[in-house]
């Protein structure tokens, strides 16, 4: 026949390792992807930009790291914004923080491994972990269908309540995130 034969061997292994393991980003951290590309991931949002549709609770507080809490009394249950699951991507591991732990404001609570990276999460508030989500176990998925809901990380019983003043409000989260 005329035609050329493809020299093309379909069982030929590369002879190295290809695959990349998830980088460690702080939550909403613009990320890039991991193929080598230069422009963020299909759907990704660049930093600064946000969705028309992106959801923001007007009854919530919300840290510059893209965690919200929900107050009920001295009770702030904490999770991830909408914003924060979307530029995460597909989450498929959240550790909690173990409860009667003592947490200080700012300082990393918990994990989130997506399909794009591994991210922490960072304790708004100060205080004694109450409360975790057991269900995040087998369910880390809530995070990205139900972000202010099921998705919900942990509760802290705050020590210092006048440290919620220092977050942000609806409209406040929102300039952030809209750059």
């Amino acid at each position: 026949s005329s035609w050329p034969r493809s020299t093309f061997d379909a069982s030929a292994r590369p002879s190295a390792d290809l695959t990349v393991a998830p980088q460690r980003l702080p939550v909403g951290f613009d990320a890039r992807r991991l193929d080598g590309f230069d422009e963020p991931y299909p759907g990704h949002l660049p930093s600064g930009i946000a969705s028309q549709s992106m959801n923001i609770p007007e009854d919530l507080r919300y840290s510059p790291d893209h965690e919200w809490i929900r107050v009920d009394g001295n009770t702030a249950r904490i999770g991830i914004t909408d914003y924060a699951q979307d530029a995460l991507g597909d989450v498929v591991f959240v550790q909690v923080p173990e409860v009667d732990s003592t947490v200080s404001a700012g300082a990393g609570i918990s994990e989130v491994e997506s399909t794009k990276s591994v991210s922490d999460i960072y304790a708004p508030v100060t205080g004694r972990i109450s409360e975790v989500n057991v269900e995040l176990d087998d369910n880390p998925d809530r995070l990205n269908s139900d972000p202010y809901g099921e998705g919900w990380i942990c509760a802290i019983e705050m020590s210092d309540p006048s440290e919620l003043e220092g977050l942000l409000d609806a409209e406040g989260y929102r300039s952030l995130i809209e750059g």
